[in-house]
Protein backbone atom coordinates (compact mmCIF):
# COMPACT_ATOMS: atom_id res chain seq x y z
CA UNK A 1 0.00 0.00 0.00
CA UNK A 2 1.23 3.48 -0.89
CA UNK A 3 1.00 6.63 1.25
CA UNK A 4 0.55 4.95 4.62
CA UNK A 5 3.31 6.66 6.62
CA UNK A 6 1.53 9.87 7.69
CA UNK A 7 3.00 12.36 10.14
CA UNK A 8 2.99 16.05 11.00
CA UNK A 9 4.31 18.33 8.25
CA UNK A 10 7.23 19.44 10.43
CA UNK A 11 8.35 15.83 10.87
CA UNK A 12 8.20 15.18 7.14
CA UNK A 13 10.18 18.34 6.43
CA UNK A 14 12.87 17.09 8.80
CA UNK A 15 12.92 13.75 6.97
CA UNK A 16 13.38 15.46 3.63
CA UNK A 17 16.19 17.64 4.95
CA UNK A 18 18.12 14.40 5.43
CA UNK A 19 17.01 12.60 2.27
CA UNK A 20 15.19 14.78 -0.24
CA UNK A 21 13.55 13.49 -3.42
CA UNK A 22 10.98 14.35 -6.05
CA UNK A 23 7.58 12.72 -5.87
CA UNK A 24 3.92 13.00 -4.88
CA UNK A 25 2.52 13.94 -1.48
CA UNK A 26 -0.87 13.51 0.14
CA UNK A 27 -2.35 15.72 2.86
CA UNK A 28 -5.11 14.39 5.08
CA UNK A 29 -7.03 15.72 8.06
CA UNK A 30 -6.51 14.14 11.47
CA UNK A 31 -10.30 14.04 11.90
CA UNK A 32 -13.46 15.28 10.22
CA UNK A 33 -14.03 18.19 12.59
CA UNK A 34 -10.98 20.29 11.74
CA UNK A 35 -13.12 23.07 10.25
CA UNK A 36 -15.80 23.04 12.95
CA UNK A 37 -14.53 26.05 14.87
CA UNK A 38 -13.18 28.05 11.94
CA UNK A 39 -15.68 27.82 9.06
CA UNK A 40 -19.19 26.40 9.44
CA UNK A 41 -19.83 26.13 5.70
CA UNK A 42 -16.60 24.26 5.17
CA UNK A 43 -17.28 22.01 8.15
CA UNK A 44 -20.68 21.01 6.76
CA UNK A 45 -19.40 20.32 3.26
CA UNK A 46 -16.45 18.29 4.53
CA UNK A 47 -18.68 16.25 6.83
CA UNK A 48 -20.98 15.35 3.94
CA UNK A 49 -18.27 14.64 1.38
CA UNK A 50 -17.88 11.02 0.25
CA UNK A 51 -15.77 9.23 -2.34
CA UNK A 52 -17.54 6.97 -4.86
CA UNK A 53 -16.43 3.34 -4.86
CA UNK A 54 -13.85 3.03 -7.64
CA UNK A 55 -13.52 0.21 -10.16
CA UNK A 56 -11.29 -2.59 -8.95
CA UNK A 57 -8.49 -1.73 -11.36
CA UNK A 58 -8.34 1.79 -9.89
CA UNK A 59 -8.21 0.80 -6.23
CA UNK A 60 -4.44 1.19 -6.15
CA UNK A 61 -4.92 4.96 -6.55
CA UNK A 62 -7.22 5.21 -3.53
CA UNK A 63 -5.54 6.61 -0.41
CA UNK A 64 -7.85 7.70 2.41
CA UNK A 65 -11.31 9.22 2.81
CA UNK A 66 -9.79 12.07 4.83
CA UNK A 67 -7.42 13.20 2.06
CA UNK A 68 -7.89 16.91 1.39
CA UNK A 69 -5.05 17.62 -1.06
CA UNK A 70 -2.71 15.81 -3.44
CA UNK A 71 0.31 17.49 -5.01
CA UNK A 72 3.76 16.87 -6.38
CA UNK A 73 7.26 18.18 -5.80
CA UNK A 74 9.43 18.06 -8.90
CA UNK A 75 12.32 20.03 -10.32
CA UNK A 76 14.96 21.85 -8.29
CA UNK A 77 14.36 21.48 -4.58
CA UNK A 78 12.05 18.48 -4.91
CA UNK A 79 9.56 17.74 -2.17
CA UNK A 80 11.50 19.69 0.46
CA UNK A 81 11.07 22.95 -1.43
CA UNK A 82 7.41 22.18 -2.05
CA UNK A 83 6.75 21.38 1.61
CA UNK A 84 8.33 24.65 2.68
CA UNK A 85 6.09 26.48 0.23
CA UNK A 86 2.90 24.65 1.16
CA UNK A 87 3.29 24.23 4.91
CA UNK A 88 5.57 27.12 5.94
CA UNK A 89 4.61 29.71 3.30
CA UNK A 90 8.21 30.14 2.17
CA UNK A 91 7.58 31.20 -1.40
CA UNK A 92 4.34 30.55 -3.28
CA UNK A 93 2.14 27.61 -2.36
CA UNK A 94 -1.32 26.78 -3.71
CA UNK A 95 -2.19 24.63 -0.73
CA UNK A 96 -1.16 27.27 1.81
CA UNK A 97 -3.21 29.93 0.00
CA UNK A 98 -6.21 27.61 0.07
CA UNK A 99 -5.82 27.02 3.81
CA UNK A 100 -5.76 30.77 4.39
CA UNK A 101 -8.84 31.23 2.22
CA UNK A 102 -10.77 28.50 4.03
CA UNK A 103 -9.81 30.01 7.39
CA UNK A 104 -11.44 33.24 6.09
CA UNK A 105 -8.25 35.30 6.32
CA UNK A 106 -7.91 38.47 4.27
CA UNK A 107 -4.80 38.55 2.06
CA UNK A 108 -2.49 41.51 1.59
CA UNK A 109 -3.91 44.02 -0.86
CA UNK A 110 -2.12 45.27 -3.94
CA UNK A 111 0.43 42.55 -4.63
CA UNK A 112 2.09 42.64 -8.05
CA UNK A 113 0.87 39.11 -8.78
CA UNK A 114 -2.45 38.78 -6.97
CA UNK A 115 -2.81 35.16 -8.12
CA UNK A 116 -0.06 34.35 -5.62
CA UNK A 117 -1.80 36.24 -2.84
CA UNK A 118 -0.17 36.27 0.58
CA UNK A 119 -1.11 36.95 4.17
CA UNK A 120 0.28 39.22 6.85
CA UNK A 121 2.37 37.67 9.61
CA UNK A 122 -0.42 36.99 12.18
CA UNK A 123 -2.60 35.22 9.60
CA UNK A 124 0.41 33.43 8.14
CA UNK A 125 1.36 32.07 11.56
CA UNK A 126 -2.23 31.06 12.33
CA UNK A 127 -2.41 29.13 9.04
CA UNK A 128 0.91 27.41 9.80
CA UNK A 129 -0.38 26.44 13.24
CA UNK A 130 -3.61 25.09 11.75
CA UNK A 131 -1.67 22.96 9.28
CA UNK A 132 0.71 21.60 11.90
CA UNK A 133 -1.99 20.83 14.48
CA UNK A 134 -4.73 19.43 12.24
CA UNK A 135 -3.14 17.87 9.18
CA UNK A 136 -0.83 14.98 8.35
CA UNK A 137 1.21 14.36 5.24
CA UNK A 138 2.69 11.34 3.50
CA UNK A 139 4.86 11.20 0.40
CA UNK A 140 6.38 8.71 -1.98
CA UNK A 141 9.49 9.30 -4.07
CA UNK A 142 9.38 9.12 -7.84
CA UNK A 143 11.17 5.80 -8.28
CA UNK A 144 8.81 4.10 -5.79
CA UNK A 145 5.77 5.50 -7.59
CA UNK A 146 7.03 4.29 -10.96
CA UNK A 147 7.61 0.78 -9.63
CA UNK A 148 4.24 0.55 -7.87
CA UNK A 149 2.02 1.99 -10.61
CA UNK A 150 4.16 0.79 -13.52
CA UNK A 151 3.69 4.24 -15.03
CA UNK A 152 6.70 6.42 -15.72
CA UNK A 153 4.99 9.81 -15.76
CA UNK A 154 4.48 11.53 -12.42
CA UNK A 155 1.87 13.92 -13.84
CA UNK A 156 -0.34 11.05 -14.97
CA UNK A 157 -0.08 9.39 -11.56
CA UNK A 158 -0.96 12.63 -9.77
CA UNK A 159 -3.97 13.30 -12.02
CA UNK A 160 -5.25 9.75 -11.55
CA UNK A 161 -4.95 10.04 -7.78
CA UNK A 162 -6.81 13.36 -7.73
CA UNK A 163 -9.51 12.00 -10.03
CA UNK A 164 -10.12 9.03 -7.75
CA UNK A 165 -9.71 10.59 -4.27
CA UNK A 166 -11.44 13.89 -5.14
CA UNK A 167 -9.62 15.93 -2.44
CA UNK A 168 -11.66 18.90 -1.33
CA UNK A 169 -8.76 21.37 -1.74
CA UNK A 170 -7.82 20.25 -5.26
CA UNK A 171 -9.49 22.31 -7.99
CA UNK A 172 -7.69 21.17 -11.13
CA UNK A 173 -8.24 17.61 -12.41
CA UNK A 174 -11.02 17.14 -9.84
CA UNK A 175 -14.45 16.31 -11.28
CA UNK A 176 -15.94 16.86 -7.81
CA UNK A 177 -14.11 20.07 -6.91
CA UNK A 178 -15.61 22.14 -4.13
CA UNK A 179 -17.59 25.23 -5.23
CA UNK A 180 -17.08 26.61 -1.73
CA UNK A 181 -13.28 26.33 -1.91
CA UNK A 182 -13.34 27.98 -5.33
CA UNK A 183 -15.52 30.80 -4.00
CA UNK A 184 -13.28 31.38 -0.97
CA UNK A 185 -10.15 31.43 -3.13
CA UNK A 186 -11.82 33.91 -5.50
CA UNK A 187 -12.73 36.06 -2.51
CA UNK A 188 -9.05 36.27 -1.59
CA UNK A 189 -8.11 37.05 -5.19
CA UNK A 190 -10.59 39.91 -5.30
CA UNK A 191 -9.19 41.39 -2.09
CA UNK A 192 -5.59 40.99 -3.28
CA UNK A 193 -6.40 42.81 -6.53
CA UNK A 194 -7.50 45.97 -4.77
CA UNK A 195 -5.19 48.93 -5.47
CA UNK A 196 -3.00 46.82 -7.79
CA UNK A 197 -0.50 49.62 -8.42
CA UNK A 198 0.15 50.40 -4.75
CA UNK A 199 2.17 47.94 -2.71
CA UNK A 200 2.85 49.14 0.81
CA UNK A 201 3.10 45.91 2.75
CA UNK A 202 6.25 44.34 1.32
CA UNK A 203 9.39 46.08 2.59
CA UNK A 204 11.57 44.97 -0.30
CA UNK A 205 9.05 46.25 -2.83
CA UNK A 206 9.14 49.60 -1.02
CA UNK A 207 12.91 49.69 -1.52
CA UNK A 208 12.64 48.75 -5.20
CA UNK A 209 9.98 51.40 -5.80
CA UNK A 210 11.90 54.07 -3.90
CA UNK A 211 15.04 53.36 -5.94
CA UNK A 212 13.15 53.98 -9.17
CA UNK A 213 11.29 57.05 -7.92
CA UNK A 214 14.42 58.67 -6.47
CA UNK A 215 16.86 57.41 -9.09
CA UNK A 216 19.24 56.13 -6.43
CA UNK A 217 22.59 54.83 -7.59
CA UNK A 218 22.64 51.03 -7.88
CA UNK A 219 26.28 50.57 -8.86
CA UNK A 220 27.61 47.83 -6.60
CA UNK A 221 31.20 49.10 -6.99
CA UNK A 222 30.43 52.83 -7.18
CA UNK A 223 33.45 54.92 -6.12
CA UNK A 224 31.56 58.23 -6.21
CA UNK A 225 28.61 57.79 -3.84
CA UNK A 226 28.89 54.14 -2.83
CA UNK A 227 25.15 53.74 -3.54
CA UNK A 228 24.69 55.21 -0.08
CA UNK A 229 20.99 56.13 -0.43
CA UNK A 230 20.02 52.63 -1.48
CA UNK A 231 22.14 51.07 1.24
CA UNK A 232 20.55 53.30 3.88
CA UNK A 233 17.07 52.20 2.79
CA UNK A 234 18.10 48.55 2.88
CA UNK A 235 19.78 48.93 6.27
CA UNK A 236 16.66 50.61 7.67
CA UNK A 237 14.60 47.55 6.73
CA UNK A 238 17.26 44.95 7.49
CA UNK A 239 15.11 43.16 10.07
CA UNK A 240 12.33 42.56 7.52
CA UNK A 241 14.51 42.11 4.46
CA UNK A 242 14.75 38.32 4.27
CA UNK A 243 11.03 37.61 4.79
CA UNK A 244 10.10 40.38 2.34
CA UNK A 245 12.39 38.96 -0.35
CA UNK A 246 11.08 35.44 0.23
CA UNK A 247 7.53 36.71 -0.21
CA UNK A 248 8.24 37.79 -3.79
CA UNK A 249 8.21 35.49 -6.79
CA UNK A 250 10.69 35.89 -9.63
CA UNK A 251 8.00 37.39 -11.88
CA UNK A 252 7.06 39.92 -9.19
CA UNK A 253 10.69 40.90 -8.69
CA UNK A 254 11.33 41.34 -12.41
CA UNK A 255 8.66 43.99 -12.66
CA UNK A 256 11.17 46.48 -11.31
CA UNK A 257 13.77 47.76 -13.81
CA UNK A 258 16.84 47.59 -11.55
CA UNK A 259 15.97 44.44 -9.61
CA UNK A 260 19.33 42.81 -10.43
CA UNK A 261 21.43 45.70 -9.18
CA UNK A 262 19.33 46.30 -6.06
CA UNK A 263 19.29 42.60 -5.19
CA UNK A 264 23.06 42.31 -5.67
CA UNK A 265 23.47 44.93 -2.94
CA UNK A 266 20.60 43.76 -0.72
CA UNK A 267 21.87 40.22 -0.25
CA UNK A 268 24.94 41.61 1.51
CA UNK A 269 22.60 42.43 4.39
CA UNK A 270 21.49 38.80 4.79
CA UNK A 271 23.30 36.19 6.83
CA UNK A 272 24.73 33.09 5.14
CA UNK A 273 21.76 30.85 5.99
CA UNK A 274 19.33 33.40 4.60
CA UNK A 275 21.39 33.77 1.42
CA UNK A 276 21.40 30.02 0.92
CA UNK A 277 17.61 29.76 1.34
CA UNK A 278 17.01 32.75 -0.92
CA UNK A 279 19.31 31.23 -3.52
CA UNK A 280 17.03 28.17 -3.57
CA UNK A 281 13.96 30.41 -3.83
CA UNK A 282 15.41 32.60 -6.62
CA UNK A 283 17.97 30.39 -8.42
CA UNK A 284 17.57 32.19 -11.75
CA UNK A 285 18.00 35.59 -10.10
CA UNK A 286 21.17 34.48 -8.35
CA UNK A 287 22.52 33.25 -11.66
CA UNK A 288 21.73 36.61 -13.25
CA UNK A 289 23.47 38.69 -10.61
CA UNK A 290 26.48 36.44 -10.21
CA UNK A 291 26.57 33.61 -7.70
CA UNK A 292 30.13 34.45 -6.65
CA UNK A 293 28.98 37.84 -5.41
CA UNK A 294 26.34 36.26 -3.19
CA UNK A 295 27.79 33.18 -1.52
Amino acid sequence: MMFHDFNKPSEKINELRINNCTGIYVVRSMHRNIFKDVNNEMHKEYQERTIPTPPEEMLKYLVDENVIYIGKGIGNGGLLKRFKQEFLHIGNGTFFRTVGAVLLFNPIKGLVNSNNYRFNEPEKQAAKDFIENNLEVSYECKHTLYEFFNIYNINIIEKSMIKLNQPIFNIQNNSNSSPLVTRLRNRCLNIARQNPDIIFENKYVQILRAQVENNWCVNYMCTTCGAVDLKKAIKKNEGHLFSAMMDLSVSELRRFPNYREVTRIAVDYLNLDERFILNQHWPTIFNEIGRAVIL
